[in-house]
């Protein structure tokens, strides 16, 4: 096995959930931390979270050091100051190595679209003809039943 690795880390309201990925394509298994959102945890939760995650990727073979990508997924990410707020928790906890986060949209859309590259727009696309037909006729459905 190969001791370099890549981390993601999906950080939830409750949990936190850690998986690393060897480049040899083995895996651990994933742990676990406590939750991690710097807008909606008591202070100090997000510090200790994520001292208690950097223990455990530095109990790995080849420690901290071998991570070559860090990923942190995490509801409010794109707030500039929870990025730094995390960046200092990361470097307080010994881990200098690069680092990416992702907000839970960017998450969802991933997973939704099993790992595929897609985007997210503001706009939804324009319903169908039959879509607009069935709209249409719920609201006179709906008062015909009154």
């Amino acid at each position: 096995m190969q001791t370099q690795y890549y981390a993601g880390w999906d950080g939830g309201g409750t949990k936190t959930l850690c998986r690393v990925l060897y480049q040899d394509g083995t895996a651990p298994q994933p742990f676990t931390a406590g939750a991690l959102n710097p807008n909606g945890t008591v202070a100090g939760q997000c510090e200790a979270t994520v001292a208690d995650l950097l223990r455990n990727m530095a109990a790995l073979p080849g420690g901290l050091d071998a991570c070559r990508m860090l990923c942190i997924g995490a509801a409010g990410i794109s707030n500039p100051a929870t990025r730094v707020h995390l960046q200092n928790a990361l470097q307080a906890g010994g881990y200098h190595g690069p680092v990416t986060f992702t907000g839970d949209q960017q998450t969802a859309l991933y997973g939704a679209s099993a790992g595929r590259a897609a985007s997210c727009s503001s706009r939804a696309p324009a319903p169908s003809a039959t879509a607009k037909a069935s709209m249409a006729a719920k609201p006179a459905a709906a008062a015909g039943a009154a």
